[in-house]
């Protein structure tokens, strides 16, 4: 119970110290600064019946763009869900760069209880969630997405270990886990991934080398196939359309390319060991505006674990030398073994974003779209901290551990609490956090050009309803008596007259599954020159119906996602019901 108490004090002290900058009165501008728009744009998408929200009507200059339809949408949902309810914005964006602490700390304590016991975890929550890369992402670059992702990190590992072990509840932890790294940040699905199938790897062999092997082994697989099929077909929605068309939009054309290709982000090996803090960006050379240091403690856990695995390995090697007897599966599950596997993929992911590892990038194509070698840091901080809580049960005697990793918890806190702020305050919060649809079409636009749709162009003309093709220009004043019967950001009903046939332009951007439709009658459109909607109207009182239909491929991946809901719904349901209609085992005592 002790101990108990005393873990759940750290924790909130950790989350405290890492948190308590967002709620300071006045808030700060990191790099990306547009949270406060997407979550407006998100919370009318939501108003509007836009179900699952992709298109913003707001962003492309007010012309448009499928934003969340690449974008990844579950952080923005959640806090999009509390502002409907009645939060403000920017009190919905605070919590939205507070939840990936939350889960950070209390999953990964709850991994390092699993593996090593809770004094360990205490440990590996204060590594992980105090790690400097998490304080760079939260206040210098205000990276949400892959801050939410690597909450998600020490959950998955968490729910490997409970899978292994033959919990029920690990199908669905992984479940859980993996629904929030898929819908959270794409490139951390492709950074995790490796390391996730390496995990993967080393529990099939382990449930193969066991004594009851065939019914583990089986067990593992299971539970595997069903926390990965049904977070894959739950997420659908929202990656089978983001893989697939992406190519309707800019973002391949302007992410991976220029300033934002990986060969000038590689870290120098002496930016791991410096605290060399700063809130620029990321440059060509050794003399980058922020930090990719790991932290102190971390580097010295690592250290003390390369110790720890060269004198483990030594006296394996003599014990082969000798003849001596030696059971594979008993070295294999050993903890010795665990801290030489969790050294070797640190420095592995370490040396990954490095210079020297360019070849690897090179021969990848893959890898490209990470863009910033120094992503890797998220997954090293997980593992730093994994090893970190290994070495720590290893050579601390268990009476000690408790006290130890509270005076560990804290000197780590005393030495990393100050990367957890912002440069500055700004004087007025609503300069950068605001839900006005005008200044988000004129003051955000430019800074989130990736996903303008292909054929758009940023020398449009102001925005208008309507406009009228001269001499092959539109004009800008059209003339037309227009009444606006609804202008949803995906649904759109005009009135207007013409006293001539004429060639008109709608004010939204060429996308696949948008209709024109005139007095209820579907008709063709084409792509103006600077990307928008064109077609043809007679003469006469109109209706104007445009009215984004999804693709066939986001109807099907919208069958799937609700397929998968409907079914786990069923299975839940049908598992309580069945352990309740199970009548209890008594237990008989022999007297």
């Amino acid at each position: 119970m002790r101990a108990q108490v005393v873990s759940w004090i750290v924790l909130t002290v950790i989350v405290a110290v890492t948190s308590y900058a967002l709620f300071l009165p006045d808030f700060f501008r990191p790099h990306d600064f547009l949270h406060g728009a997407r979550v407006a744009e998100m919370s009318r998408m939501l108003q509007e019946g836009q179900l699952p929200p992709r298109w913003s009507g707001n962003f492309g200059y007010g012309y448009g763009m499928p934003l969340f339809a690449f974008y990844a949408p579950l952080p923005y949902f959640v806090s999009s869900a509390l502002h409907l309810l009645g939060l403000p914005l920017l009190s919905a964006v605070q919590v939205l760069f507070l939840l990936p602490s939350v889960i950070a700390a209390v999953g990964s304590f709850y991994l390092g209880k699993r593996l090593f016991g809770a004094p360990a975890g205490i440990l590996l929550s204060a590594l992980y969630t105090l790690a400097p890369y998490r304080a760079v992402n939260l206040y210098v670059r205000g990276a949400v997405s892959e801050s939410w992702a690597m909450a998600a990190y020490p959950v998955i590992v968490l729910s490997l270990v409970a899978i292994y072990a033959r919990e029920w509840w690990g199908k669905y932890l992984l479940l859980v886990g993996l629904v929030i790294l898929l819908l959270s940040h794409n490139i951390s699905v492709l950074l995790f991934a490796p390391v996730v199938v390496a995990a993967v790897g080393v529990l099939l062999l382990v449930s193969w080398l066991d004594t009851e092997r065939k019914k583990r082994f089986v067990s593992v697989i299971r539970d595997l196939l069903f926390g990965t099929v049904f977070a894959g077909l739950l997420s659908a929605f929202y990656l089978v359309p983001a893989f697939v068309e992406k190519s309707y939009t800019q973002v391949e054309s302007r992410i991976a390319t220029g300033d934002f290709s990986f060969e000038h982000h590689f870290v120098y090996p002496r930016q791991l060991l410096v605290p060399r803090w700063g809130f620029g960006g990321s440059i060509p050379g050794p003399e980058d505006g922020l930090s990719f240091f790991v932290g102190y403690p971390q580097l010295a856990l690592f250290l003390a674990a390369g110790v720890l695995s060269a004198w483990w390995m030594g006296a394996l090697a003599l014990k082969l030398l000798q003849k001596k007897t030696v059971s594979y599966s008993t070295v294999i599950t050993s903890s010795s073994a665990r801290t030489v596997a969790l050294s070797a993929l640190t420095a592995g992911v370490l040396f990954l974003t490095l210079r020297y590892s360019a070849p690897i990038w090179d021969s990848v194509p893959l890898l490209s779209f990470a863009q910033f070698p120094w992503r890797w840091l998220g997954v090293s901080a997980l593992l730093l901290s994994m090893l970190g809580a290994s070495v720590f049960k290893q050579i601390v005697p268990t009476r000690w551990r408790l006290i130890v990793a509270v005076a560990g918890s804290v000197l780590i806190t005393l030495l990393h609490f100050d990367y957890f702020k912002p440069e500055r305050y700004l004087d007025d919060a609503s300069e950068f956090y605001f839900s006005d649809p005008e200044r988000i079409r004129s003051e955000m636009s430019d800074v989130l050009p990736d996903y303008f749709p292909s054929s758009f162009s940023e020398s449009s003309p102001p925005t208008s309803y309507l406009r009228v093709e001269t001499d092959g220009e539109l004009s800008t004043d059209t003339g037309l008596p227009i009444q606006v019967v609804q202008s949803f950001s995906h649904h759109k009903i005009l009135k207007f007259s013409l006293e001539q046939p004429s060639e008109l332009s709608a004010s939204v951007a060429v996308y696949p599954g948008w209709v024109v439709l005139l007095n209820s009658t579907l008709v063709p459109h084409t792509t103006s020159d600077t990307g928008l909607i064109a077609f043809s109207a007679p003469a006469g009182t109109h209706t104007l119906e445009l009215r984004l239909r999804k693709t066939s491929l986001q109807q099907w991946s919208d069958i799937l996602s609700l397929f998968a809901l409907f079914a786990l719904i069923v299975l839940a349901s049908s598992a309580i019901l069945s352990s309740r209609n199970t009548p209890a085992k008594r237990k008989s005592t022999k007297t």
